[in-house]
């Protein structure tokens, strides 16, 4: 299933300061920004449960290191947050304010993913217009529901074929290829990439099924 050409984002690493730290996350994407082109990159300012102000200064951080670089920032569900660090856009969840509302306040051309889980869900991204949106989870992965495996989500997937679709949840260097297979346009990682002794080795690996 090809990509519509609008967006050329294979590779999304969503941070967790439970997993890494802020001084080992930028560590990371900059060996990310090495091994693959930026323009293939994004990075989600996740860590809902972080103080607002830890946010700010690391959503900073981020956007002072990928931006020069050609790289995206998305903030996860906090539009105020995304305007005060620059950030590329927001990536919006099931509870979160609709894309058009997000749309409004943020700047002109600012990205609008989403956050799906379901056929549901999906079907709302489509409506809403949004940019991309990441199904999860793929694969078995902490803190997250029952996997949806590849044979669900590649029906799932099959419903929206104008959408951008990332697989999220145990993604990782092993398995990136059967999210491809699965229909997959990219991959969205937290561990895979945080945790890697080789975090450049590991992007190349992420991003060559969707090259």
């Amino acid at each position: 299933m090809s990509t519509p050409p609008r967006l050329p984002q294979r590779l999304v690493v969503v941070t967790d300061l439970s997993v890494a730290s802020e001084a080992r996350t930028l560590a990371v994407v900059a060996s990310v920004l090495d091994a693959v082109p930026p323009s293939l990159v994004a990075i989600g300012l996740r860590d809902h449960d972080a103080p607002v102000r830890r946010r700010l200064a690391f959503g900073r951080s981020l956007v002072a290191l990928v931006r020069p670089r050609g790289a995206r920032v998305l903030v996860h569900d906090r539009v105020d947050l995304a305007r005060a660090i620059d950030a590329d856009g927001v990536q919006l969840g099931a509870r979160s304010i609709d894309a058009a509302d997000a749309r409004a306040v943020l700047p002109k051309g600012s990205l609008v993913a989403k956050s799906c889980h379901d056929e549901r869900e999906l079907a709302r991204a489509v409506e809403d217009g949004a940019d991309w949106a990441t199904l999860s989870p793929l694969f078995a992965s902490p803190r997250k529901s029952a996997p949806l495996g590849e044979a669900r989500f590649s029906e799932l997937r099959s419903r929206v074929p104008t959408l951008v679709v990332l697989a999220l949840g145990g993604v990782d260097a092993s398995n990136a290829p059967r999210a491809r297979r699965a229909g997959a346009d990219g991959v969205a990682v937290i561990r895979a990439l945080l945790a890697a002794a080789d975090p450049g080795a590991v992007a190349r690996a992420l991003v060559a099924p969707f090259s």
